[in-house]
């Protein structure tokens, strides 16, 4: 594991809080048990526009309820209804919450199908929710099974939940709790990738092609904070030099100011680290074109 990130468990039960927002987070031997099959407790719910839609749902009937159990979560994780999506994303974090707290599994170890047999595949579709308040239970679900299960520490789980986060609405939000959410879980992805893989360099991957090199200048400002953070966080000596010189370079390029400040920055942060400039020369040449 990759110093830098507390590796804390999220709150076990965040189902009460949560559920105020009507807006668009391996295997322990012998451990193999799951939960008994049981319903969490009903909440309000109601009809929203679902997947597709990016206006903010309207307020639930009081008079409805919500009752997510595991028989029928295939279907409620797939409803039109984000309120049924969020409550079987927090339902899925309640239950994961219980499963360690009844023993000691070391950190990355639990299976996902100990919580539900679809959970690794869960994540990646949970995280692309464009209701907001639906992402926000899909980050937290995200960040704790990631805190967790052995399958977040897959090269390919990394690519699939960071094409989600990228190519969703995590990086694009107005909203600080969602940003402050998506970037806890990537820095937390970084720490639990096993040395020699290539989760990390294909991380910073995804964030030049889809985050640094998106249209949307709210995306690209994240994005270039988030690569500092990260640097910050875990040092080059974790951070793959030359994906971090090639973010700089495509920074330093961009048309907006605050890019390119972040941008000069990273190659600051790369230099001091590297004690040198001369390996980074020819992007410092570029600054006085």
């Amino acid at each position: 594991l990759h110093g830098g990130v507390s590796s804390g468990k999220a709150e076990s039960n965040p189902v009460a809080s949560n559920f105020q927002d009507n807006q668009n987070t391996s295997s322990k031997p012998g451990f193999s048990k799951a939960l008994p099959q049981g319903a969490l407790s009903s909440v309000p719910g109601g009809d929203s526009m679902g997947f597709g839609g990016m206006a903010p749902a309207p307020p639930p009937n009081p008079g409805d309820e919500i009752n997510i159990t595991l028989e029928g979560l295939d279907t409620s994780l797939k409803s039109p209804k984000w309120q049924l999506r969020k409550a079987s994303y927090l339902f899925l974090h309640s239950r994961l919450s219980k499963i360690n707290s009844s023993g000691d599994h070391p950190m990355n170890r639990l299976k996902g199908e100990v919580v539900y047999e679809k959970m690794d595949q869960t994540i990646p579709n949970a995280l692309k929710d464009k209701n907001a308040g639906a992402l926000d239970a899909a980050l937290t679900l995200s960040l704790l099974y990631a805190d967790s299960c052995q399958g977040a520490c897959s090269d390919g789980a990394t690519n699939q939940i960071m094409t989600s986060l990228l190519k969703g609405t995590a990086f694009s939000s107005s909203r600080s709790g969602t940003l402050s959410s998506t970037e806890e879980l990537v820095l937390k992805l970084i720490e639990v990738a096993p040395e020699g893989s290539s989760s990390i360099p294909d991380i910073f991957d995804l964030i030049q092609e889809h985050g640094l090199k998106s249209r949307k200048p709210k995306v690209v400002l994240f994005s270039a904070k988030l690569i500092l953070k990260c640097v910050h966080e875990f040092g080059t000596g974790v951070l793959p030099i030359p994906k971090l010189s090639s973010n700089s370079e495509t920074l330093i390029a961009h048309s907006n100011a605050q890019a390119r400040e972040a941008g000069i920055k990273l190659l600051a942060e790369m230099c001091r680290a590297l004690g040198s400039k001369a390996p980074l020369q020819r992007i410092m040449d570029k600054l006085k074109t």
